[in-house]
């Protein structure tokens, strides 16, 4: 379910030019998990790419699914796994209503396969039902 972001949030769902170059920072030798959460639209924005809207609209965590099941040939074809998803109970720590919907765990063999992946053609397409789905979310790179 959307909820209003707390006053000093904003969205975030596509990552800045700081924050891509900012993964040159990671370790290059170590495999990389992803901690994702993701927060979902009620109703997805297909406003950006409206070449790959349904003719009715849909919900956000619907349209994440169609990012999910898109995204999985070009992580596959990187050598990467999703290890871990599941749905979100109430926030126990953490600032005032700031509530995820989902979370998951995603194993890149390495930084450089990661940023291979983003750049593959297919899951840039894909990555566009991603963003009509998201109201919000976090990526936060950990290693295995």
């Amino acid at each position: 379910m959307e909820t209003e972001l707390p006053p000093t949030a904003h969205r975030s769902v596509e990552p800045t030019a700081a924050q891509f170059a900012a993964l040159e920072q990671l370790d290059a030798d170590r495999p990389v998990v992803m901690l994702n959460l993701v927060r979902f639209r009620d109703v997805a924005d297909y406003s950006d790419h409206p070449d790959l809207a349904p003719d009715a609209p849909i919900s956000g965590a619907e349209a994440y699914k169609r990012y999910g099941a898109a995204a999985q040939a070009a992580l596959a074809e990187i050598g990467g796994s999703m290890e871990h998803f599941s749905t979100c109970g109430p926030t126990f720590i953490g600032p005032a209503g700031e509530q995820w919907d989902g979370m998951m765990t995603v194993r890149y063999p390495s930084p450089a396969a990661f940023r291979a992946m983003l750049e593959n053609p297919a899951y840039l397409e894909a990555a566009a039902h991603r963003t009509a789905a998201l109201a919000d979310s976090r990526l936060i790179p950990t290693y295995a």
